[in-house]
């Protein structure tokens, strides 16, 4: 009996136990199933996308970055941004068989100490010179010499093939391939074309298949932009430049040529200076562009646009007489000239050639602040210029109900008032351009890859005075040149219109005590000009007036530009 209880117990114990295991097999598939079922239908998406990187093998393509050409005489052009390739170098050591013969070589062809190298190859860590890329030259001599564990990677490069010439112009291109300042960053997607791609199939060892090209979609190579820029005057200006920067220990300082008649930018010139091709090496102020950014209190470069709006305004002639005291009074304020002496009586004519302030003061006030505000927002200022370039910055005008007597006198002289070297030179070219103010641009055209080509037209913006007036501040401006502080701005043979100006520098609501910018703006021939110059010196040492300074430098390029365009004299 005891028996037949014993191995009922047996299988009852067995059923359960069988059960369980039944109920355990029927739960794991069932979790499976459910598995299986999320792979399949909830996460699809994700496995074939793995499966595809598995397969296939997604390379981007970059296309060439468009040129920056310049005109090189005539009808010939330069690159001044192109592209160039360089090589990468990584080195494997623990593929290299001969340690020591390896960092010879490589010290010599990267010029690097050896030992310095022998000692960072000599273990299993990935080696990269600290050298950047290197040139087409030495990746070949390394290339030659066949060294095992040492690997070249091609790297695209922008290249300026004349370093630092027409830098801020220029800009450049920064490690991730995006264009910064000037036309590298204005024009930037217009030159870096677009990106292409080519989707490779791989076996199982993950090998690319000849036959198995899955999709591709070529790269867009960047257009081509031509610009004004000529590099033979470009190259004349930045010597000079340079000339006058060292010459008075100045911390800066621009030159910009104009055509007045279309308002293309032949050269522009600012310092400091950079090489875009070791942009990283500079300080970030070298990078602006001093006639686009730099602000400031032009002095008595103004006068012209505060007489050529009297002129047209009707409120003065050229013989209209002033009295020429050392001082003016003006509300609680007394105004005097820049030597505090008399110039004596005399005409308008003789304000702009004396430079004379007391005179400047006379005129303004007879043109009144309503007329003045508007010929100077006529002549562009408050305004962007409209120059294809990064970084422009545009002085705001106080308002009309902020020109007091004392503030609208300080303005005809130029104090009181901010302005940017491209929106005087612009003023100014309007002049030399019958009283036509035209948009300046320093692109000449575009070069699509397709074959087409986008040309700029020049655009006259408004006519700010009448011919007659231009003429007439033309003919004050001569003055300024043959009699007058402007006389180093001279060509012999040749009528040049200019202005001096020497301006104070404001700081913390007053003027710097001994410091000062120099800066002479004109055109030439007076009565056919050719191009408008705004030359400008930053805080020279030794001189005090921008008839020193400015006025010579001018002069010097104003007789290469009418020698290089064939400007016979008379």
């Amino acid at each position: 009996m005891a028996d037949k209880v014993t191995e009922q117990t047996t299988q009852n114990l067995q059923r359960r136990r069988l059960m369980f295991i039944s109920l355990v097999f029927v739960l794991l598939m069932s979790f499976l199933a459910l598995r299986l079922a999320q792979k399949q239908l909830l996460e699809h998406a994700t496995y074939q996308t793995l499966a595809r990187d598995q397969q296939y093998q997604q390379k981007e393509l970059i296309g060439r970055r468009g040129q920056i050409l310049v005109k090189d005489g005539g009808t010939a052009t330069y690159p001044l941004a192109t592209n160039q390739t360089e090589f990468a170098v990584n080195v494997v050591p623990s593929q290299i068989t001969d340690k020591k013969r390896t960092a010879e070589e490589l010290g010599k062809i990267l010029e690097i100490e050896p030992d310095l190298v022998l000692r960072d190859i000599n273990n299993d860590k990935l080696y990269v010179p600290p050298v950047g890329t290197i040139d087409y030259d030495r990746s070949k001599r390394l290339e030659e010499l066949a060294l095992p564990g040492v690997y070249l990677t091609p790297d695209p490069a922008r290249f300026y093939p004349e370093d630092r010439l027409a830098a801020q112009v220029l800009g450049f291109v920064n490690a991730d391939g995006k264009g910064q300042y000037g036309v590298e960053s204005y024009f930037d997607d217009i030159l870096h074309g677009s990106v292409g791609s080519v989707g490779q199939a791989k076996n199982a060892t993950g090998q690319e298949l000849a036959l198995g090209v899955a999709s591709y979609t070529p790269p867009k190579d960047g257009d081509d932009v031509v610009l004004t820029i000529d590099r033979n005057v470009q190259f004349k200006v930045e010597e000079a430049l340079d000339s006058m920067v060292d010459r008075f220990s100045a911390d800066g300082g621009s030159i910009t040529v104009m055509n007045p008649k279309t308002g293309a930018i032949v050269a522009m010139a600012s310092r400091p200076t950079f090489d875009p091709n070791r942009f990283g090496a500079f300080d970030v102020a070298s990078f602006t562009n001093q006639a686009i950014s730099g602000t400031y209190e032009p002095g008595s470069t103004f006068k012209t646009v505060v007489m050529a709006s009297a002129l047209d305004k009707g409120a003065v002639t050229p013989d209209t007489r002033y009295r020429g005291t050392a001082s003016i009074k003006v509300a609680d304020r007394e105004i005097f000239n820049a030597e505090r002496r008399p110039y004596g009586d005399g005409t308008m004519t003789q304000v702009i050639e004396r430079s004379d302030n007391v005179g400047m003061v006379q005129a303004i006030q007879r043109l009144g602040g309503q007329p003045f505000y508007d010929y100077v927002k006529r002549f562009g200022f408050g305004t962007p210029s409209g120059l294809e370039l990064d970084g422009e910055v545009t002085p705001s005008l106080p308002a009309l109900s902020e020109l007091t007597e004392v503030r609208l006198a300080t303005m005809s002289f130029g104090q009181g008032i901010s302005v940017t070297p491209i929106q005087l030179l612009t003023a100014v070219g309007s002049f030399a351009n019958q009283g036509k103010l035209v948009q300046p641009y320093i692109v000449d055209r575009i070069q699509h890859r397709n074959g087409s080509v986008e040309v700029t037209k020049p655009k006259v913006v408004r006519r700010a005075i009448s011919p007659r007036a231009a003429s007439q501040v033309t003919g004050m401006m001569v003055r300024v040149v043959e009699v007058g502080a402007g006389h180093a701005a001279g060509v012999p043979g040749y009528r040049v219109a200019g202005k001096t100006g020497t301006a104070q520098i404001a700081a913390g609501g007053a003027y710097e005590q001994n410091a000062t910018i120099g800066n002479f703006v004109g055109f030439a021939p007076a009565d056919k000009p050719r191009f408008v110059m705004l030359v400008k010196v930053d805080r020279p040492k030794g001189v005090t007036f921008a008839e020193e300074s400015a006025a010579p430098t001018f002069g010097e390029i104003a007789k290469f530009l009418l020698q290089y365009y064939n400007v016979p004299p008379g």
